[in-house]
């Protein structure tokens, strides 16, 4: 690990700041300072807020043998990249050492879109991981079976076949995108708000006791069966393309929005209780 010297964009510009302070102190009268340090203050908090882009400011690379993590100290994110290596297994936290010492960065959030060499993450041992993006379809796979932190997973493009996130308890949005999954364990808390699973391999799944659910899209996988059970908060539905034969919604009470289209076989569907039900999309199937 090469040493480095720490330093924050907000250290840098705090020094910055306190020496036009010192200049200004020179010329003007005490009953001044107050109001020219405060429009000073503001011009210094709208420049940073118009020129570091969110999620990229103070950014800080740090090499771990053939493996790059590009680290940013806003939310504790990384974005990973190896030059060898296949195989990666994530740790909790990065640590570096300056003139001022050793510093620990936890990694809170990773993104990996180019992830180089590596086509096999293993984060189970990065425990305070609570976000997750993979968009890279060089990489088969991911493993995040018990990151209990986890909040937030979307995963598009990757070869992977089978995913659990079983030990995922925080676990409050999902998002698969273009994932040939023949095998998908959902978390067995009941957390869930958010899912998106679009383009799998998935022949059936079973939602009955995610009842927090309010978005779930499900186009274009290859669902004969989809169970939803009682859903009292949900309101956008979205399982087109699929190959449902039958869709019961007697518990999704709250539904405004539902897209069933081209389900071919779909000869059975019961929106009677779909009493806030404004859009519906319902083409292309056995209905009678």
């Amino acid at each position: 690990m090469p040493t480095k010297q720490f330093y924050s964009f907000a250290d840098k510009q705090r020094r910055g700041a306190l020496s036009s302070e010192g200049g200004i102190q020179r010329v003007l009268k005490p009953s001044a300072r107050l109001g020219v340090l405060f429009v000073l203050s503001c011009i210094i908090a709208l420049a940073v807020a118009a020129f570091t882009p969110i999620n990229q400011a103070y950014a800080e690379e740090l090499t771990d043998g053939d493996v790059t993590y590009t680290y940013t100290e806003h939310e504790g994110s990384a974005n990973i990249k190896g030059q060898n290596d296949t195989e990666l297994t994530v740790p909790n936290e990065l640590t570096i050492t300056g003139d001022a010492g050793t510093t620990t960065l936890p990694v809170k959030a990773v993104e990996i879109r180019d992830s180089g060499s590596i086509t096999t993450f293993d984060f189970s041992q990065c425990t305070g991981l609570t976000e997750l993006l993979c968009s890279s379809e060089t990489v088969a796979s991911i493993t995040v079976k018990d990151n209990a932190a986890l909040k937030t997973l979307t995963l598009s493009f990757i070869k992977q076949t089978s995913l659990d996130l079983s030990g995922c308890a925080a676990l409050t949005s999902l998002s698969l995108t273009e994932v040939p999954l023949t095998s998908l364990t959902l978390p067995t808390a009941n957390e869930l708000t958010e899912l998106t699973v679009f383009k799998s391999a998935l022949t059936s799944l079973d939602l009955s006791t995610y009842t927090k659910l309010t978005n779930i899209t499900l186009n274009n996988n290859k669902l004969a069966t989809l169970t939803l059970g009682q859903k009292p908060a949900l309101a956008f539905l979205q399982c087109a393309n699929n190959e449902l034969a039958k869709l019961e919604l007697t518990g999704c009470t709250a539904l405004t929005n539902l897209d069933c289209a081209n389900n071919n076989a779909l000869a059975e569907l019961k929106l009677s209780a779909c009493t806030e039900l404004e859009g519906l999309t319902c083409s292309n199937n056995a209905l009678t």
